[in-house]
């Protein structure tokens, strides 16, 4: 019995002595909140002495050591977050950029019916022009011509023949100044035994020379406005009268060999037309009063500058003009072409060869 109870006594010592270590298991829950701490001894069937008041160790409580994990401690460590609640959002596909289509309307080529073109003085051609592409909102174009003397443009849009030549007219897209074509042109004297009109007007200057069997007499029409002309003078109490009407052929020839052999071929060119070249032997011009550089000045001069347009007549040889026309002033000698005509002429302030855009020189 002594042995039994030191034994027991042995056994009493040894378990107070020991330290207790408390694990702490989490059971299969989905509540990770709730820890059950289980004493090591409870796998004696719970059986734990009664210890004495003075050594008495908790046996359920918070481990000893540094290693020893708190409940609060396990928790960090294996706790994950819920994520249940959050939605994933999709990244959004980008729409892809639509390059807008342009419906380009602009002009991109002219083409013409022809590319090459001969004419006769006074004659006129506009080209047919077709703008592309066909749907062009703005289809309007102009002509250009690098040399009006031969041939110039009327209206922007037609090529007028006015002088022996070749030249080059470009047709160019209001739309677009790259998109052009161009015609060669060729001119050439009116053939021989025609006469020249040039925008409806009979042209007889040092250029262009009317056959020598055209003889149409005086043209009534341009008779009738100066009789007019003539009864308007008288009103404002002038005299006008003619000193000089149509002439033939065979009279300005002999008129001017007369004037060559009194003053020579150069001086006699200056205000005499040779043959063919005369304007009395159209019918439609007049020389008025006096053939006298003395008429310059005189109210009847003075009046016919400032009224003869008004029945249709020019002053063919104007002051300054020389140059152009090839003869010197003659204050004299009026040129029918038409009341709308000599307007245009007169507020011009041009003389006709300016205004018709034609030369006026002897080819021979």
């Amino acid at each position: 019995m002594k042995k039994i109870a030191a034994f027991l006594l042995l056994t009493m010592a040894l378990l107070t002595s020991c330290t207790v270590s408390t694990v702490y298991i989490t059971p299969p829950s989905s509540d990770y909140g709730t820890k059950t701490a289980v004493s090591v001894l409870e796998t004696f069937g719970n059986e734990t002495p009664e210890p004495d008041d003075t050594n008495s160790t908790s046996v359920v409580g918070t481990a000893t050591g540094a290693d020893t994990a708190t409940p609060t401690d396990v928790n960090k460590e294996t706790e994950t977050p819920d994520n249940s609640d959050v939605t994933d959002t999709p990244t959004p596909t980008p729409t892809p950029t639509k390059t807008p289509v342009v419906d380009d309307k602009g002009v991109k080529e002219l083409k013409l019916d022809v590319y090459e073109v001969t004419l006769y003085v006074g004659k006129d051609h506009e080209p047919e022009v077709t703008v592309l592409p066909e749907n062009a909102e703005n289809k309007e174009y102009y002509l250009e011509s690098d040399d009006p003397s031969v041939a110039l443009i009327k209206d922007n849009s037609v090529i007028s023949a006015r002088g022996k030549g070749s030249c080059a007219v470009n047709v160019i897209s209001k739309d677009n100044g790259d998109a052009r074509a161009r015609i060669e042109v060729t001119v050439l004297h009116t053939p021989e035994g025609e006469i020249t009109y040039i925008e409806g007007i009979l042209i007889a200057n040092k250029t262009f020379a009317l056959p020598s069997t055209y003889g149409p007499g005086v043209d009534p029409e341009a008779k009738e406005a100066l009789n007019d002309m003539f009864a308007a003078a008288k009103k404002d109490g002038l005299k006008l009268f003619i000193c000089s009407g149509y002439r033939t052929y065979a009279y300005q020839k002999s008129l001017y060999n007369r004037y060559v052999d009194r003053d020579g071929k150069e001086k006699a060119d200056t205000y005499s037309a040779r043959p063919g070249h005369s304007e009395h032997q159209t019918g439609l011009a007049f020389d008025l009063n006096k053939v006298d550089d003395s008429f310059d000045g005189t109210p009847e001069a003075i009046w016919i500058a400032e009224h003869a347009h008004e029945y249709g007549f020019i002053v063919r040889y104007p002051k300054g003009k020389q140059e152009i026309t090839g003869y010197k002033y003659e204050p004299w000698h009026v040129r029918y072409i038409g009341v709308e005509k000599a307007k245009a002429v007169y507020e011009s302030g041009l003389c006709l060869e300016e205004y018709l855009g034609i030369t006026s020189v002897y080819g021979y």
